[in-house]
């Protein structure tokens, strides 16, 4: 997968998300990448939950990133893996079960935190409530019109963001939702898993995509550099250890998201850490 070597395109000439505050598709009014929390804290708290939320918004994050999948009847809510089994220890997979059977279910305690709900998309727009971007990472195909109409109920466009690995899930909310910037996801043979061959962001200018959001291992400065020369924005995830936060600070990344948030604050000197 190269994405360091873009095709050159007039600026003028690139698709962009409209309706989309400047803060949500470049770093054009803040002084360092934001720093936006990975499944809400997950490296001290439940990740997914609205408990993990608040953590996040005390060490003073920019953004926090959810995933979120569907029930049998199509409820929208914040699950990472198809299954319930590794978050709840519930063996059964979230397409079999109801809203109304999962509101019975409780994460497993953790960090010690004690078991917590499984928040629908709609009860966490409303807990966020635009106290930061919260970035929707869909996991599965064929929702994305569920997704744009809870963010719509929500009024809440202006400060989501949409994520996904699959090009077809992100080119779906894309048309779904233009007025909210979408990022493609990347790590190592990631397009080809489903199915796309070529250059990344040539893909994502095609579509009109706003970003792509990168494994850290692929964040380095030419990379970042290339992907800027197309007009979108580069991310960057799950960076947690000192010597990566550097090196991706000093790509020029415009977000970077991460299991421990004051970590990545402390690195860019704006907060100690704690």
């Amino acid at each position: 997968m190269d994405v360091s070597r873009p095709q050159r395109t007039p600026a003028g000439d690139l698709p962009q998300a409209e309706g989309v505050a400047p803060r949500q598709l470049r770093r054009a009014t803040v002084a360092h990448p934001l720093v936006i929390s990975h499944r809400t804290n997950m490296g001290t708290m439940p990740e997914n939950t609205l408990v993990g939320i608040d953590a996040a918004l005390a060490d003073g994050v920019d953004g926090v990133e959810i995933d979120v999948r569907a029930t049998r009847d199509g409820r929208v809510v914040l699950l990472h893996d198809a299954t319930l089994e590794r978050t709840t220890g519930d063996a059964r997979v979230l397409v079999d079960v109801t809203a109304d059977e999962l509101a019975t279910v409780r994460t497993r305690p953790i960090h010690g935190i004690g078991p917590q709900p499984v928040p629908t998309l709609a009860e966490t727009l409303d807990h966020i409530g635009s106290r930061a971007i919260l970035v929707i990472e869909v996991k599965q195909r064929g929702i994305h019109e569920a997704v744009a109409a809870e963010v719509r109920a929500a009024d809440a466009a202006e400060w989501c963001w949409i994520w996904a690995f699959d090009p077809e899930v992100a080119i779906a909310c894309r048309g779904a939702l233009p007025e909210v910037p979408v990022g493609l996801n990347l790590q190592r043979g990631s397009l080809e898993r489903y199915g796309y061959a070529g250059e990344a962001t040539a893909l994502a200018v095609r579509h009109g995509l706003s970003a792509l959001s990168m494994s850290h291992d692929l964040a380095d400065e030419a990379t970042v550099r290339a992907i800027h020369r197309r007009g979108l924005a580069a991310y960057t995830w799950t960076v947690d250890e000192p010597a990566d936060l550097a090196r991706v600070r000093d790509a020029g990344v415009d977000a970077i998201c991460s299991n421990f948030p004051p970590r990545v604050r402390a690195n860019l000197g704006l907060s100690d850490g704690r």
